[in-house]
């Protein structure tokens, strides 16, 4: 089976925490502030680093922000991936 990667900036998981409704979950609590946020993403990227050369089934890396400004393009590259 696919599997696929997504890619953001930590700076946009902050915000969407802030406004969300919803009470702060174990999986959420390194968004509670700028430095956990950038630190936790440091780690999750390390962690894809180290792990994306050793995995011997097909993935995709996605980016959000080209989810955001090339909408058709960013899912027809996902869709024709799972095809």
């Amino acid at each position: 089976m696919p599997s696929w990667f997504s890619a953001t900036r930590p700076t946009r998981c902050l915000p969407e925490l802030l406004y969300a409704n919803h009470d702060t979950y174990t999986v959420t609590v390194h968004l509670l502030s700028w430095q956990n946020t950038a630190r936790f993403y440091a780690q999750v990227m390390d962690w894809w680093m180290t792990v994306k050369p050793q995995l011997t089934m097909d993935f995709i890396e996605f980016r959000y922000e080209d989810a955001v400004f090339q909408f058709e393009p960013a899912f027809r590259k996902v869709f024709d991936f799972w095809a």
